[in-house]
């Protein structure tokens, strides 16, 4: 059987009618949301909206290279976290629900668990055993947690270098510190801290309740969500492996035959 090429592939790709509405669906709300930002002529959410339509053709990509399917439940979970951002970022939701950016790290711990054991399948073989499985399985978690510390050192360079801030802060009533304790022996314990106030520029200040936290309790947090997405996922496919094999047929991304060339 001669390869496939990629026109073939994505002609035969785009006949599932799953696969075809979930990602009509998806540019749909894109293109909705880029049609809106050209009317309220703001080129950083336009951009942004068209970009991320490029996550389909990542899809795409992905799959004809790395020869696997992607069930039409790992499809869906992928665009729902590529549309969240955008109406996170674009269209304040991460302040109108401030629980979304834990639903987008959960979800992504699973979703990059899920790829993670797909590319231990492709790499290393896709032998129907449990030794395999579990040593897949683990490689899945694993690299669902670099990506979680590799999109963190992300979001730390963004701040550092635009100036920008997705490192998110938070307020705090204490802190320990062995600055200013100036040793590590023991460390300065400050609690009930009511207000803070910051003084800038040309005699100017600003004064807020609490102590600010620099984004560290939002980064360390991100990275325990996605942790536990991933362990979760472990768990559930773990106990589908002897019991409803199904479940992780319709989550994980499956290989296909490789074909001769």
């Amino acid at each position: 059987m001669l390869k496939q090429s990629f026109r073939e592939y994505f002609i035969e790709r785009i006949k599932g009618k799953s696969f075809l509405i979930i990602t009509a669906i998806y540019l749909a709300l894109l293109f909705g949301s880029a049609v809106y930002w050209v009317i309220d002529f703001d080129l950083r959410n336009l951009f942004m909206s068209l970009g991320f339509m490029l996550f389909v053709l990542a899809v795409f990509v992905a799959e004809y290279l790395l020869k696997f399917r992607a069930g039409s439940i790992f499809i869906s979970a992928i665009y729902f976290l590529a549309y969240t951002s955008i109406l996170g970022s674009c269209f304040n939701f991460y302040t109108i629900m401030p629980f979304l950016d834990l639903i987008q790290h959960c979800l992504s711990g699973v979703i990059f668990a899920c790829l993670g054991l797909t590319l231990a399948n492709v790499f290393f073989g896709n032998k129907n055993t449990h030794k395999n499985f579990f040593g897949c399985l683990l490689f899945g978690v694993f690299f669902s947690l670099a990506i979680a510390t590799l999109w963190e050192i992300f979001e730390y360079g963004v701040n550092t270098i635009l100036g920008f801030d997705m490192m998110e802060d938070a307020f705090v009533t204490q802190i320990n510190s062995y600055l200013l304790a100036g040793t590590h022996n023991s460390a300065v314990h400050l609690d009930n801290i009511t207000q803070t106030v910051v003084h800038y520029g040309n005699g100017k200040t600003y004064a807020f309740s609490g102590y600010l936290d620099l984004g560290l309790i939002d980064t360390l947090g991100d990275m325990m969500i996605c942790t536990i997405g991933a362990i979760v996922f472990a768990i559930v496919s773990i106990i589908s492996h002897f019991k409803a094999p199904s479940i992780n047929r319709a989550l994980i991304p499956q290989l296909i035959k490789k074909e001769t060339e």
